[in-house]
């Protein structure tokens, strides 16, 4: 089952953030219309952009890193996002996550 609704976002004028148009519908989570996001930690959008905007949805809820990425994984593998594709995007986010626990320890 892929997404029940389509990716609609809207650019928040003067800024580099995107609002969600409509609900994003994926099995039983849903990102509510107004979530503002930067669409992908990446620097390209794609075939993945829904699953990234999951994933960020996710964490902002206070679900673990661990549980998000499989959730975005999984939901890669709905939206056919090839199997190397999704591992470079999983690796990228662990590295992404890793940069900023370290900048965090090192600001202390």
């Amino acid at each position: 089952m892929s997404f029940k609704t389509n990716l609609c976002v809207e650019q928040i004028i003067h800024t580099k953030d995107w609002r969600l148009v409509n609900d994003l519908v994926w099995k039983n989570y849903v990102v509510p219309a107004g979530f503002k996001t930067d669409l992908t930690t990446f620097w390209f959008e794609g075939r993945h952009t829904p699953a990234s905007v999951l994933h960020d949805y996710l964490l902002l809820q206070g679900h673990s890193f661990k549980f998000a990425n499989r959730v975005m994984n999984e939901a890669m593998k709905e939206l056919k996002v090839k199997t190397f594709e999704r591992r470079c995007i999983m690796v990228g986010i662990t590295l992404k996550k890793w940069s900023s626990m370290i900048n965090i320890a090192g600001t202390s």
